[in-house]
């Protein structure tokens, strides 16, 4: 069951950035008025965890829904606060809006000398060692093939050279 699961299940760093991707999404950005600070303020959310008395799934697993009707309202009313909330570039994270924040989250990450592209680079030297290692050791083995064959063929060779003398030996004793 853990092979379906996939091979990066539970990975530490994967799960790390899943966290802080739900922390962006799910913290205040201040200034902001009180009544447009979070973002489910403006209609995104993970939605109920319950509703209609059982667990919604998609909110536990942190899938984002969208309130339309919360959204447009919100548009209306605030278009500048909604905005803000979305975008909104300020080089601190805590006002940033969710745009910058998750840029500069995956960028750490995904981004050239992140931690994901460190092991990538990481594991992609490794599969060149053992490619290199792999070559080497069929360079050894065939090696060892072609000695072993040279010498098993010598054997053979004094082998018939043995019965042969055995054969004129035991003709020489029989004329005598």
């Amino acid at each position: 069951s853990d092979r379906a699961k996939g091979v990066l299940n539970g990975d530490g760093s994967l799960t790390g950035l899943l966290a802080s991707l739900r922390t962006a999404v799910a913290d205040i950005v201040s200034g902001r008025p009180e009544t447009m600070k979070v973002l489910s303020q403006a209609g995104l959310s993970t939605g109920a965890a319950v509703g209609s008395g059982t667990i919604n799934q998609d909110s536990v697993s942190g899938k984002l829904t969208l309130d339309s009707t919360k959204l447009a309202s919100a548009l209306a009313t605030s278009l500048g606060d909604v905005k803000a909330l979305f975008t909104n570039p300020t080089g601190s994270y805590a006002s940033e809006g969710l745009a910058q924040r998750l840029d500069t989250l995956l960028n750490a990450q995904l981004g050239s000398g992140g931690a994901i592209a460190g092991r990538l680079a990481s594991s992609n030297a490794a599969v060149a060692t053992y490619t290199k290692s792999i070559a080497d050791w069929a360079t050894r083995l065939a090696t060892k093939q072609q000695t072993l064959q040279l010498q098993f063929t010598n054997m053979e060779t004094a082998l018939a050279r043995a019965q042969s003398q055995g054969s004129w030996l035991s003709g020489q004793l029989a004329n005598l």
